[in-house]
């Protein structure tokens, strides 16, 4: 009886679907009876079709059929871009685009891509990138819809770095890659030759692909004309939707043109609001959501291996029942086990749940230490690998110097150092990283950085700064102690200093800075002086390429330090410039280095220059309230070339500083910030008239000072220079002027301190 009964209400599900999908099929829409739904092998679902006759597509989502070629080949409207295959699951198409190509005789290439009028076509930002591969180029992706530049990527070339990038994702050696940072319906490629005089032009290639297509450089592909290794790369996804109404909301309004038609669909938003909607079966059904009946039961109990279903398997409209061998399915398609079965089941999985917990926990006695430390080693050496810790190893040991001043932490002594990297601990966020305050187990009070994201190029940048400091020594500079590569982040150990930066003692409220002009002169005096041993008198020229008044620190006696070399560059002696991505910070980063691309030291030069206004004004480099759309230096250029400097100078300096240093400084300031590079003194002439500025204050107090000894009484002076002398002497003259003498070198002096200092 019980069996009838089940027999029965299959039997009416069955019918009711039938009647259901009878009734779905009943409604029209404008196709035609002798549709083309195919192209050569491909089939083509609707909403697609081919134009023609017979077209069943709805508007927008026409194809053509290229029956000229053999075997045909399907192409979107514009009859150019191939279609290589139509999803309507994950609302994709791929094409095939056509490889863009420059030859060695051509400066510049542009080509472009528009989506077809009306089609609903547009480029996904995380699915496709643009490769270019060849030498000395560069390459801008532009969105043609709003004229703006949405990518870019620079190449270049170096047999001996273009051997160790062979097989290897693209880095700017050989090829580089943009990725596109926003969907576009319509994109344009500008290629240009930056440096044809480099003595090796190649053809420049450069093609949009999916972001899954990885490509490798293969030295070969830079003297193809128009190939690259690979028959898939130029293949790219594009996402498509229904554009007729921007939400799935707004098209349910209007049951014309709504384009979920099976019964079992249902309609969702895309993922940027407004751009349209697609169509989805239901939960337990498949098929194509945009045809009445389109979308069909899914039997999951024919496919029983792929449910998971090892007993009683009950399939209904939408779903199925899977039940344990020796049960029934009642009327609400529901298990229900024999009650014998009910009680041996309940025992079975009473013990097995006691047997269960009581292995696990005896397995986790036995081996948890053993696993930790396996696990413990493999990380460490995951992360130290992951570190190019090899690499830093070998340039420490081959420097008898830097093996005996810079140290590879462990991970505990860090850890123990900074109370578990507690944030109260935190001295600050730099450029590239965060700083800890800790102190090691030898007394020594340190500055731990630890880089802010775990990606190669940080990674990179973390190698960058460990292998110009441990090269470096000046009293300048901020000394490292070492480095910790047994975490996921690496870490820098490096001196404390203790009176924090430059910036946090110039920009305070009210312009009311306790750095006298005298100490500000020596603090300029003494970063020059770093930067300018980096350019000219290290074993090898550094370019710090991110210069400014929060990456000068100082200590106790205020004495300049010059941190942070994580965007720092080595450049060898023969070359005058390097090409590399912009980076800086802005209202510090040389205009001329933005547009070309082209690091000198003149770039330094440009962002020591608006250190020297940010001494002689205590204004911040950027300002929307005081300097609107313009920054401090074009704000203080504004001042020079209108005669308005004094009223940008702090009240201060006005007061402490003789009028001819004044002049020299603001002079000197603005040589350092001429556009033209050209025209700019190199970091070294700086030194010397800074220093030259110094001496001359120095010789002036002495000179005073002594005077005031010998007449018992003042004699008259001219008002003004007499009340600001009297100004800038008062208080500690003695101390100061034995203090500024200490610090004093010739140049000879200078140069024979740098050569007991080992680099």
């Amino acid at each position: 009886m019980r069996g009838s009964l089940m027999l029965l209400l299959l039997i009416s599900m069955v019918m009711a679907g039938a009647a259901s999908a009878s009734t779905e099929h009943d409604t029209t829409i404008p196709l035609f009876a002798d549709c083309v739904a195919s192209c050569g092998a491909m089939f083509i679902p609707y909403p697609f079709g081919t134009a023609g006759k017979y077209s069943c597509s709805r508007p927008g989502f026409s194809f053509v059929c290229n029956y000229s070629s053999d075997p045909p080949t399907l192409l979107l409207a514009d009859g150019v871009t191939q279609v290589i295959l139509v999803s309507l699951d994950n609302h994709t198409i791929s094409v095939r685009f056509s490889i863009a190509a420059m030859s060695a005789n051509e400066d510049s290439l542009f080509t472009s891509w528009t989506s077809p009028p009306g089609a609903p076509y547009a480029m996904s930002p995380t699915s496709v990138t643009l490769t270019v591969v060849g030498c000395s180029a560069t390459a801008y992706l532009l969105d043609l819809v709003t004229n703006k530049i949405i990518g870019s990527c620079i190449t270049d070339c170096s047999d001996r770095e273009m051997e160790a990038m062979e097989g290897a994702a693209c880095s700017g050696i050989g090829c580089c890659q943009a990725t596109f940072l926003s969907p576009v319906r319509s994109f344009g490629i500008n290629l240009t030759r930056h440096d044809r005089h480099s003595g090796r032009a190649t053809s420049v290639k450069a093609f949009v692909s999916s972001a899954q297509a990885v490509y490798r450089f293969r030295k070969e592909d830079l003297f193809t004309e128009d190939t690259v290794t690979g028959s898939t790369m130029a293949v790219a996804v594009l996402e498509w939707a229904i554009i007729e109404q921007s939400s799935c909301e707004d098209a349910a309004k209007n049951t014309t043109t709504y384009a979920c038609l099976s019964t079992n669909s249902v309609c969702s938003n895309t993922k940027t609001k407004g751009l349209g909607y697609y169509c989805e079966c239901s939960s337990g059904y498949e098929g194509n959501p945009y045809i009445p009946g389109g979308c069909l039961d899914i039997d999951e109990c024919a496919d029983l291996e792929k449910y998971s279903c090892t007993g009683i398997c009950v399939n209904y409209a939408g779903g199925y029942t899977c039940c344990p061998p020796g049960s029934h399915v009642d009327s609400r398609l529901s298990c229900v086990p024999p009650k014998s079965q009910k009680i041996i089941m309940g025992v079975i999985i009473g013990v097995s749940i006691g047997f269960g917990l009581l292995l696990m926990l005896v397995c986790a006695v036995i081996f948890n230490r053993r696993l930790k430390e396996m696990k413990l080693k493999k990380l460490k050496e995951r992360y130290f690998h992951q570190n190019h810790g090899l690499l830093l190893r070998r340039l420490i040991a081959t420097d008898d110097v830097n093996a005996e001043r810079t140290k590879i932490f462990p991970l505990e002594e860090l850890e123990k150092a900074t109370n578990s990297f507690d944030p109260a601990r935190i001295l600050g966020h730099g450029g590239h990283g965060t700083v800890y305050k800790g102190i090691l187990s030898d007394q020594r009070v340190v500055a731990i950085k630890k880089s802010k994201i775990v990606i190669q190029r940080e990674i990179d940048q973390f190698i960058n700064e460990v292998a110009i400091l441990s090269q470096i020594n000046h009293r300048n500079i901020v000394k490292l102690y070492g480095c910790c590569l047994e975490t996921e982040v690496p870490l820098l150990v490096y001196e404390f200093i203790t009176n924090g930066t430059l910036a946090d003692h110039l920009h305070v409220e009210d312009r009311s800075s306790s750095l006298s002009w005298k100490d500000r002169l020596r603090i300029a005096v003494e970063t020059v002086g770093a930067l300018a041993y980096l350019h000219s008198a290290a074993s090898i020229s550094v370019f710090h390429r991110d210069v400014k008044s929060s990456n000068v620190l100082l200590d106790d006696t205020y004495t300049a330090k010059v941190s942070d070399f994580g965007a720092s560059r080595t450049v060898p002696v023969d070359q005058t410039h390097v090409v590399t991505g912009i980076q800086g910070t802005h209202g510090y980063l040389d205009p001329e280095y933005y547009h070309t691309g082209q690091l000198t030291e003149k770039s330094d030069v440009y962002s020591f220059g608006v250190i020297l206004v940010e001494l002689l004004t205590g204004f911040m480099p950027v300002s929307l309230t005081r300097f609107g759309d313009r920054n401090l230096a074009m704000y203080f250029i504004w001042a020079l070339k209108s005669n308005r400097v004094s009223d940008v100078l702090e009240a201060r300096i006005k007061e402490e500083a003789m009028e001819e240093e004044l002049e020299e400084m603001v002079g000197l300031a603005e040589e350092c910030l001429r556009l033209k590079g050209a025209e700019r003194p190199t970091m070294k002439e700086v030194e010397i008239r800074l220093q030259g500025l110094r001496r001359g204050k120095k010789k002036e107090q002495v000179q005073l000072t002594h005077h005031q000894s010998e007449e018992a009484e003042p004699q008259l002076c001219d008002p003004y220079r007499a009340c600001r002398h009297q100004r800038s002497l008062d208080g500690n003259l003695a101390d100061t002027a034995i203090q500024d003498t200490s610090r004093r070198h010739s140049l000879e002096e200078e140069f024979m301190l740098s050569l007991n200092f080992p680099r």
